[in-house]
């Protein structure tokens, strides 16, 4: 397994950078955690959980390229927000590689009241945005300064603003959502409304 994951830092690094691989230390700490310790049982579960690696893609190319690296090695891949949930979500629990989405934070458009963005797009950063243009978001957790679209949406539920519109998952809440498949090579699905869910 060590040749194995030396080996894939190195395409790894190759392809996106050896400041965007993380391979020891705090950071590789940091990354391979959120909350889950507001929990007991959680924390004596997750404690000694740590990936192998931590990459940054900072491109859907780049995204592309780290996933399928990944299932070439057949190495496990944790897809990582800003690790603001306490359920243990984004703890590796195999090890592997941890995909920390914090560079793919671009807003693509904010028009007629609807937000496009990149997954590791802040909720501070987009309401911030939409307020510009008159609009705000619908609903926000308390940690929406910090939290990432893509963390909301795949371990969010509700918030301020969930009494008037519902949570992440009532209609007109999410328009559509695109996924990356993980496998070699890596296809978009883009699932609309309510398929939306399925995601």
């Amino acid at each position: 397994m060590a040749a194995q994951m030396d080996e894939l830092k190195s395409v790894l690094r190759a392809r996106i950078g050896a400041e965007n691989v993380v391979d020891a230390g705090d950071a590789l700490e940091t990354l391979s955690k959120d909350f889950y310790w507001y929990s007991p049982v959680l924390k004596r579960k997750l404690d000694d959980k740590r990936a192998d690696l931590a990459v940054r893609p900072g491109s859907l190319d780049e995204l592309r390229d780290v996933v399928a690296a990944c299932c070439r090695a057949k190495v496990p891949v944790t897809p990582r927000g800003a690790g603001t949930g306490n359920y243990g979500q984004c703890v590796p629990l195999y090890g592997g590689v941890v995909v920390d989405l914090s560079r793919l934070d671009r807003i693509l458009s904010l028009d007629d009241g609807v937000a496009r963005v990149e997954a590791g797009a802040r909720l501070g950063v987009i309401e911030t945005e939409a307020r510009k243009v008159g609009w705000e978001l619908r609903c926000m957790p308390s940690t929406w300064v910090k939290c990432t679209m893509g963390g909301f949406f795949s371990g969010g539920s509700g918030g301020v603003g969930s009494i008037t519109w519902g949570g992440i998952n009532a209609p007109g809440n999410v328009k559509s959502v695109t996924i990356l498949t993980c496998e070699d090579p890596p296809r978009l699905v883009r699932l609309e409304e309510e398929e939306s869910l399925k995601a």
